[in-house]
């Protein structure tokens, strides 16, 4: 199971170690910045050296939440500047190549089966999720009244789907 940027790392996980994953849940799971949110990534990248650490911090919040421009989401803004610039900094780096890891992930096909749970409301990654889903039969897609957050706004919800498939796989496999 993995949360958001997580996703990242779990499929680099299945990618390497294919034998070792019996199935995945990803819940908000990060399939890249498209459109305009690469073009603001890229656009922070490039000017980072010229904010200061607060500025940066609540850019980076509005850029990868959306959903917080106008309501900054002060929780996520103080763990970013407990982080750290240079952190910060790495994981700016780091979004900005997760449209290449991808492309990487997506070349070879694996028949696992992978539970993706997407929030509705999540207009950054809801679409680059759903196109990856489409590489393959593997996925079952569920998609919730959340935002990107789909397992914190909706944990009851969450669990309940997320067991479900869990039992669904595990009754198919001892079959």
């Amino acid at each position: 199971m993995a949360l958001s940027i997580a996703a990242v790392l779990a499929n680099g996980f299945l990618y390497y170690y294919p034998d070792k994953v019996k199935s995945l849940v990803l819940a908000g799971p990060i399939y890249g910045f498209k459109g305009i949110y690469a073009e603001r990534l890229q656009l922070l990248y490039d000017y980072r050296d010229e904010l200061g650490d607060n500025a940066f911090y609540r850019l980076f919040s509005a850029i990868s939440i959306p959903q917080n421009l106008y309501q900054p989401y002060y929780p996520y803004i103080r763990g970013l500047n407990e982080l750290g610039r240079d952190e910060v900094e790495k994981w700016l780096t780091f979004s900005l190549q997760i449209n290449d890891f991808y492309e990487l992930f997506h070349k070879g096909q694996f028949n696992i089966p992978i539970l993706l749970v997407l929030g509705e409301r999540d207009e950054v990654f809801l679409q680059t999720a759903l196109d990856a889903a489409a590489s393959s039969d593997s996925y079952t897609i569920k998609i919730i009244d959340s935002l990107h957050a789909c397992n914190l706004e909706q944990p009851d919800l969450f669990n309940e789907i997320a067991l479900w498939f869990y039992l669904d796989h595990l009754i198919i496999r001892r079959q």
